[in-house]
């Protein structure tokens, strides 16, 4: 089973908070290439479609703080890959 999959099951299996959860899944993915960071976001239902940060780890955490990121497809924060 690949590292990345071991990381994940454990982060599963191990955790006991939605918080230690989340660190440990975007552990999982950003600590093997090609990636180099990952990060949880939650859809609000405001007006502007939103996305609430949740949780990261990589290389540039401190540039997600202040991201805004909406899905709200018709604005150019809701085109990217998010």
């Amino acid at each position: 089973m690949p590292d990345r999959l071991v990381c994940a099951t454990t982060a599963l299996a191990c955790t006991k908070t939605e918080e230690q959860l989340i660190h440990g899944i975007c552990k999982a993915i950003a600590s093997q290439e090609p990636y180099v960071l990952a990060w949880v976001g939650a859809a609000e239902h405001d007006s502007q479609k939103s996305i609430r940060f949740l949780g990261s780890y990589g290389v540039e955490i401190k540039d997600l703080k202040n991201l805004f990121v909406s899905w709200d497809e018709r604005t150019p924060s809701g085109m990217g890959p998010v």
